[in-house]
Formats: structure tokens, sequence, C-alpha cells
């Protein structure tokens, strides 16, 4: 996901799919088209981990999402820590995931082109 559409995550957005998975289902900020992803499960486990976050607590968000700068910053950290030579970003993080796990587990190319947007 976009990191706009990240911050605007609700519990309406998600649904139970065929054989009980779970999906999120929204409407793009950035295409306004909509977009149907699974949810794996260690998204879930970060989600249930997230649950109850206090900056959360008063909103129907579902993660604490800091500024995009703020975000990148320490996904900047991260790779220094684990010694990425690399420019990193949310935006890399995420295509990077679509590109690897996504297409590893058999997802379509074509429906990977889509969820991106």
């Amino acid at each position: 996901m976009a990191y706009i559409d990240v911050s605007k995550l609700r519990h309406t957005y998600f649904i139970d799919g065929y054989g009980g998975e779970k999906w999120i289902v929204f409407d793009r900020e950035k295409t306004d088209g909509q977009s149907r992803i699974p949810l794996l499960t260690p998204a879930l486990m970060i989600l249930q981990r997230y649950k109850d976050p206090p900056l959360c607590v008063n909103s129907t968000r579902l993660l604490p999402v800091l500024s995009s700068q703020k975000l990148n910053a320490y996904v900047k950290e991260i790779g220094d820590l684990c010694r990425i030579v690399k420019n990193l970003t949310f935006n890399l993080a995420r295509y990077t995931f679509a590109t690897t796990v996504t297409l590893t587990i058999g997802v379509p190319i074509e429906r990977v082109s889509k969820m991106l947007g």
C-alpha cells in the first residue's frame, strides 16, 4: 500500500474472503481505483501487535502513522543498522515487497501491477 493509503487504513476496509482469508479492500487515494490486497500472516501479526496503539485510541486508524519524513528516516536508520548501502524509503520497501514476496508466492504480475496502482 502507498503511504497515504496506510495512513488512512480503517477496520471497515477488511473483508473475509473464500476460505476465511482476510483481505483489505479500499479505494486508492492517488488513482481512486479500488485495491484488493490479501493479508498475509506477517501483516496480520503486525496489525495484532498494534491493535491498541496509544496514538490511535481516539481515532478510527489501525496503525500509528508517522509523517512520511519521519517514517523514511526510520527506514534509513534500519538500513544503516543492517549495513544496507542503498537509499531506502517506504516506497522502495513497497516495491521490493511487491517484486519479491508476491511474485514468489505466485501472484500474477498483472495483479501485482494493479495492487501497486
